[in-house]
């Protein structure tokens, strides 16, 4: 799920949303992570506002989703580890 998810909004999802608007359609895709997010706790909603604001706009500008990728595996890796310890 996690390459999928990655795939569909740093790829598939901003090519779309940019087609339709140039200037502001990447901001689609952080109102669409955040509003997924709403039913996890609120640091974590938060918190994948951020990620989403800051690595969005640096996965179009590359063209390349891989830090987005590599940073949501280690939250997902981190989580696994600390629901494990906890």
């Amino acid at each position: 799920w996690l390459v999928g998810w990655e795939f569909m909004h740093r790829y598939w999802m901003a090519r779309r949303a940019l087609a339709v608007l140039p200037r502001w359609g990447w901001l689609i895709i952080p109102v669409s992570e955040t509003i997924y997010h709403l039913q996890k706790p609120w640091p974590e909603t938060i918190a994948m506002l951020a990620f989403s604001l800051a690595l969005t706009p640096w996965a179009i500008a590359r063209r390349n989703a891989l830090l987005p990728f590599t940073a949501h595996l280690i939250i997902e890796l981190e989580l696994i580890v600390f629901l494990a310890i906890v």
